[in-house]
């Protein structure tokens, strides 16, 4: 037998067995069970402030207001046990997510490989079919053969990146085990779940030619593909193999780039050389829209630039008039559970005031991330940042609104 006919999957990574043979579903109950834990904290940190604020007027005294900081305290620590949680629970989900992709693109290989009489062994190796020419194994159906160890071999490697993403992840938060700053949770530890969440998904697209990416396209549920166009819309979009017709919905319809604009937050994100401004979250969503989303500049002196001075207005720097014009121009609101990447997201307080502006890179599992300055963060969950950042705020209320970007000029 020669070393050319056989395709031999590596040694230190996850197994093919153990691939092959994995219930992704126990990660994602897993998952689940601490995604229960955060709501379980949060409610606690909830009940905390209610009884604090109650006892700040029926209680009014040095006594009093020692009480009073120690519910602050004890509401803080289920604040951050929500955050820590659900940290937990965003790795353990894409770890779970990653693994159901990459073993149905597995089983379908095999699936592929018992038609055709190809013999895979228990260590992963893939045998030419058993009636190739002796002189050539590989002359009988080779394409045919080579289609499977590719999707053998690009599933364990996904599945291999997820598990030490994962590993690496939950380390991390182990680490931080006696967080006791609020503002860290989310910002360090919350904020690198949500990242290695969307990274862990990313990560189990292939590397191959046309040819063998359309084959792995062919191998994924239609669930894992409506999964990866949510989780991986810029990744996604810049693959060769891909059919055409998914690229066109992911850029989107019109002149607005959709993916190229949320592929442009995710990359510019830290960079803060273009940041103009000390509150810069509307320039940088602007800038994404234009230099991602290939939208023209010049649409006139109340538009997003004045192309007769070139320089910026309100609608280009100010969440709101961004969020007014986008939606006179042909944009429009769309629900949360309808995001997708490339729409624009509009925080508004609890006095009607819409005071920020980030770009929607992704979802998962109906919740929406998101890619911003001042505060430069990546993919950062909306779900799991709202009801604490709104703690953090006094209690003040949030509304959120997703526009989808449609110009019109």
């Amino acid at each position: 037998m020669l070393a050319s006919d056989v395709c031999r999957l590596g040694t230190d990574m996850v197994t093919y067995l153990q691939l092959r043979d994995a219930q992704p579903q126990l990660f994602a109950q897993a998952a689940a069970a601490w995604s229960s834990r955060s709501r379980t904290a949060m409610d606690a940190a909830r009940t905390l402030r209610r009884h604090r604020d109650d006892l700040g007027q029926a209680w009014r005294s040095s006594a009093g207001d020692g009480a009073r900081d120690r519910l602050t305290e004890l509401m803080h620590q289920m604040l951050i046990a929500s955050a820590e949680y659900r940290a937990v629970g965003s790795i353990v989900q894409g770890l779970a997510h990653a693994f159901h992709i990459t073993q149905n693109s597995l089983r379908h290989g095999l699936d592929i490989a018992e038609r055709h009489r190809i013999r895979v062994d228990d260590n992963g190796a893939v045998y030419p079919p058993l009636d190739a020419a002796p002189d050539d194994r590989l002359a009988a159906d080779s394409g045919t053969w080579r289609t499977v160890c590719f999707l053998l071999c690009q599933a364990v490697d996904g599945a291999t990146r997820a598990d030490a993403a994962s590993q690496n992840g939950l380390a991390a938060l182990a680490d931080a085990v006696d967080q006791r700053d609020v503002d860290r949770a989310l910002d360090n530890d919350l904020a690198l779940a949500s990242r290695l969440e969307m990274s862990m998904i990313a990560g189990v697209l292939p590397e191959g030619d046309a040819e063998q990416v359309t084959a792995w396209w062919a191998s994924l549920t239609a669930d894992d593909r409506d999964l990866l166009k949510q989780a991986a819309a810029p990744e996604l979009a810049g693959l060769d193999g891909i059919p055409q017709d998914v690229k066109n919905e992911l850029h989107g319809a019109g002149t607005y780039d959709a993916a190229g604009a949320a592929g442009w937050a995710e990359t510019h994100w830290n960079d803060r050389s273009d940041d103009i401004f000390d509150n810069n979250c509307t320039n940088f969503a602007s800038t994404a829209v234009h230099d991602g989303g290939g939208v023209d500049y010049q649409v006139g002196s109340g538009g997003l630039l004045d192309h007769g001075t070139w320089e910026v207005t309100a609608s280009w720097v100010q969440a709101p008039e961004l969020h007014d014009f986008m939606v006179e121009h042909r944009g429009y609101e769309v629900s949360q559970a309808e995001a997708r990447p490339g729409d624009l997201v509009f925080w508004e307080d609890e006095h009607g005031t819409i005071h920020y502006t980030a770009v929607v890179t992704g979802t998962i599992d109906g919740d929406i991330r998101s890619t911003q300055h001042s505060s430069p963060r990546l993919d950062a969950s909306l779900d799991g940042r709202l009801e604490i950042q709104e703690h953090q705020d006094g209690g003040s209320r949030q509304t959120i609104h997703i526009v989808r970007v449609n110009p019109d000029w």
